[in-house]
């Protein structure tokens, strides 16, 4: 049996043709350059108002500090306005205040600042007998029976130089300390002198020598060198002098006012007696 056949049919390749690109890549170049270009004008016109905010910024600021300054400019200057009003008033009131006090307070205020005068004769005469009831006649500078004690200190005790030698004797260091260096402290009838003539013309009071004895004035103390006895001088008249002492006896300690001491007597001892005065040269 016979199978019929069909013809094949012939088979067509078609191909599939696609259009020209050449015209792309130069249109894809011209968008590109259209979208840098907007970019470089953002970019530029960014730039610009940047750099036109800053300058109004920097105005600002500059404007506020130069107000502040203006401010404070203003403010020192009412400042020194007022405390020149205030000083002006002070000054008023001092000027015032001068005018209006006596003339007797203003020589007071300045005495203070003037030199201390030289004391005179009367004025340490004066001085040693208000220190009568200090050191009384007939009491003893020592402190017998005491344990606490100074160079004012008296009592009615009186030493045993025999027995206790000078252990109950009130001493002092005082103005004219260095001329006896050989004695410091300084105790009985010395001691006693260098007090008064410390309590009379100050501790700081000059200190000078000399041997005539009849230039003595008083509150002079009166230093015999070999028999060791020291007088302060009280009075000085045509006959002679009175002297206040302390341990006339060499014994007691004992304080005595107003014993008199004729020229003559002075002469005696002369040959020993050295005068110590603190009144200015």
């Amino acid at each position: 049996m016979f199978r019929l056949r069909r013809p094949k049919r012939p088979v067509i390749h078609f191909r599939r043709v696609w259009p020209n690109r050449s015209w792309h890549i130069p249109a894809l170049m011209g968008i590109s350059s259209l979208l840098l270009a907007f970019c470089l004008v953002l970019g530029v016109m960014e730039l610009g108002t940047g750099d036109s905010s800053a300058p109004v910024q920097e105005d600002a600021l500059l404007e506020s500090a130069q107000e502040e300054e203006s401010e404070a400019e203003e403010s020192a200057l009412q400042a020194a306005s007022r405390e020149k009003e205030a000083l002006s008033s002070a000054s008023s009131a001092v000027e015032s205040a001068l005018e209006e006090s006596s003339q007797g307070a203003v020589g007071l205020a300045f005495s203070c600042y003037e030199e201390p005068q030289p004391i005179t004769e009367e004025e340490a005469a004066a001085t040693l007998e208000s220190l009568r009831d200090t050191f009384p006649d007939g009491s003893y500078w020592n402190h017998m029976g005491l344990e606490e004690w100074d160079e004012f200190t008296v009592t009615d005790i009186p030493c045993d130089h025999d027995l206790y030698w000078d252990t109950y004797c009130n001493s002092y260091t005082g103005g004219i300390q260095e001329l006896f260096p050989q004695f410091e402290p300084m105790e009985q009838c010395l001691g006693f002198a260098a007090l008064l003539s410390d309590l009379v013309f100050g501790e700081d009071a000059p200190v000078s020598t000399f041997t005539d004895y009849t230039q003595l004035r008083v509150g002079d103390h009166i230093r015999l060198e070999l028999t060791e006895h020291s007088m302060t001088v009280l009075t000085v008249a045509e006959e002679g002098i009175t002297v206040v002492e302390c341990n006339r006896d060499y014994e007691h300690c004992l304080i005595s006012w107003d014993r008199f001491l004729s020229w003559e007597e002075l002469a005696a001892y002369s040959y020993e007696m050295e005068c110590i005065t603190r009144y200015e040269p």
